[in-house]
C-alpha cells in the first residue's frame, strides 16, 4: 500500500512506499487544471482507497482524483485556504482556516 503525501511547493501528490519510502507515482496536479499555483497542502484518501481528495489551499479548492483511472474528476471551490480534510461517512469535511468555515463535499 501507499501513503500520500502533499508537495507543497510542486503542486504534486506523490505515493510512497510505506515500508520503504521509496517513490511509487507522483500526480503534478497543475497538468491537468486551468491554473498553475494551487498550494496543494492536504490529502485524503476515501475509504476504498479510489478517490484522493487534495485541499489546494492557494487556489481555495479540493481537487478529487480517481486512482484507478489516474485522471481529475473534479475541481470543487470551498472557503478560503482549505487546510483540513476528514472523511464523515461518504462526506468530506474540510476546514477552511481564512474563512472560519467547514464545508461538506
Amino acid at each position: 500500500m501507499a501513503l500520500w503525501v502533499a508537495l507543497a511547493g510542486r503542486d504534486a501528490v506523490c505515493a510512497l512506499d510505506e515500508d520503504t519510502g521509496s517513490l511509487q507515482k507522483r500526480i503534478q496536479l497543475n497538468d491537468h487544471m486551468d491554473h498553475s499555483i494551487l498550494g496543494a497542502r492536504r490529502v485524503l484518501l476515501d475509504a476504498g482507497r479510489q478517490r484522493l481528495f487534495v485541499a489546494l489551499s492557494l487556489s481555495n479548492e479540493i481537487a478529487v482524483w480517481d486512482l484507478q483511472e489516474e485522471r481529475m474528476l473534479a475541481v470543487i471551490p470551498v472557503g478560503m485556504y482549505p487546510t483540513g480534510l476528514t472523511m464523515v461517512g461518504d462526506r468530506v469535511l474540510v476546514c477552511c482556516s481564512e474563512s472560519d468555515s467547514i464545508w461538506s463535499i
